[in-house]
């Protein structure tokens, strides 16, 4: 590599520890649905394009149909967003295109110091933290505009490190332990960083809650869930007898809302009608679809089966990425972030890593991402039941906003 040519690797790492019920949070969302709000149908400003988020849970979904997924729209869209505030030119406009940003600065930095603000909260009912940092090579002069930003409006801390040695990466991965309570560990690896590596930015999400109607472990017992190829699995299936619920149901899936204590964070279970039908509710889904089926929600008195699962996830965002239409950030010929350094640099990798857990208590969720900088519908039927037996979809949502932290699908909750 030429030593003038500089890189940033950009890895976007989240890992998901969810222990039973589910809520969230996500930055580029418009309007929340008035169901979503506790008792107040109030709306909240928006912070950008909502149509990210199911546009590219598409492009990781069509790439494996048959497996589990699970990623934290919030962690991916924020480590970029940190990013975006370095970018320029076609490189910032693709970025904003992409994701949704809001194009006026102060505009954009108002929104994120008030969402980042808005997320952190600890009490007796949940734990709801976000951290930023930047890590920068010992000497390396990065601009006071970028710096500025980071720490006032993204709450991020700044630490000079050694990336020639191990320390550095050793200092972060103590950093991602601390801010994730264990969840997510070594998100570098060791030797991944040199003498040409410049920054690291990283960005922690924890929560853990109790699911605010929990389910009684006596009720868990084992049921058949059917898989997408028409199979079926022995699962250990939660379930909650006679209680109240915000339900919906369309011709062709059920939506049940599951609220944790405190009221701010739910899970949304989107539950298609026929055991084949996830991939058409997938190619469908989208935020103004999402909006209606929670505003046609009502509260009624349900019996509730839905699996206990875990499992892990990983993935590369640059293909999917690209696919949006997200390209000179990636490559080192064309990429702009003159407003972080003078030098030219480019994002050379992107990860995501996911762990999620669901159980009859509550729900525990980390997600981490990491960028590394080198050189270089009418009224509902009457319903008594739900029953989540094939493969559905989830969405963790802060209910105030209806914003996604956390997405995915259960294709076999045995995987």
């Amino acid at each position: 590599m030429d030593a003038k040519r500089k890189v940033i690797t950009l890895s976007v790492l989240g890992i998901v520890a969810v222990s039973a019920v589910f809520g969230g949070q996500y930055l580029f969302s418009d309007v929340p649905s008035e169901i979503l709000t506790k008792d107040n149908p109030s709306k909240v400003e928006s912070t950008g394009d909502r149509d990210f988020v199911f546009a590219f849970y598409s492009e990781i979904a069509e790439k494996d149909k048959h497996s589990n997924l699970f990623f934290s729209p919030f962690s991916v869209s924020t480590a970029f967003s940190m990013a975006y505030e370095g970018a320029a030119g076609n490189t910032a406009s693709e970025m904003q295109k992409t994701f949704g940003f809001i194009p006026d600065k102060q505009e954009r930095k108002g929104s994120i110091s008030n969402t980042l603000e808005r997320l952190n909260h600890k009490d007796d009912w949940y734990n709801l933290q976000v951290a930023n940092a930047l890590w920068v090579k010992d000497g390396y002069e990065i601009k006071q505009d970028y710096l500025d930003t980071a720490q006032k409006h993204y709450s991020s801390t700044v630490e000079d490190v050694n990336f020639v040695t191990d320390d550095g990466i050793d200092r972060i991965n103590n950093w991602v332990v601390e801010k994730t309570n264990g969840k997510v560990q070594d998100i570098l690896a060791p030797g991944s960083t040199d003498e040409l590596t410049r920054m690291v930015i990283t960005n922690a999400v924890y929560f853990k809650g109790k699911w605010g109607l929990e389910f009684n472990p006596r009720n868990t017992s084992d049921k058949l869930f059917w898989s997408d190829n028409g199979n079926s699995v022995t699962v250990r299936m939660m379930k909650e007898n006679a209680a109240m619920y915000n339900y919906a149901k369309t011709g062709n899936l059920e939506a049940l809302e599951l609220n944790y204590l405190g009221g701010d964070i739910s899970m949304i279970v989107l539950l298609p009608k026929d055991r084949d039908g996830l991939e058409l509710l997938e190619q469908s889904m989208n935020m103004e679809k999402l909006d209606s089926i929670k505003n046609s929600m009502t509260r009624q008195p349900l019996t509730v089966q839905i699996p206990k699962f875990e499992f892990e996830t990983e993935y590369d965002l640059i293909e999917p990425l690209q696919n949006l239409g997200l390209h000179d950030a990636f490559d080192p010929d064309n990429a702009d972030f003159q407003r972080i350094t003078d030098e030219q640099i480019y994002l050379e990798q992107a990860k995501h890593k996911a762990f999620v857990n669901v159980n009859e208590e509550g729900t525990e969720a980390a997600a981490i991402t990491a960028l590394v900088a080198r050189a270089t519908s009418g009224p509902p039927e009457p319903v008594s039941e739900f029953i989540a037996d094939h493969p559905f979809m989830f969405i963790i949502q802060e209910k105030e906003t209806g914003e996604i932290l956390f997405l995915g699908r259960v294709m076999d909750p045995t995987k």
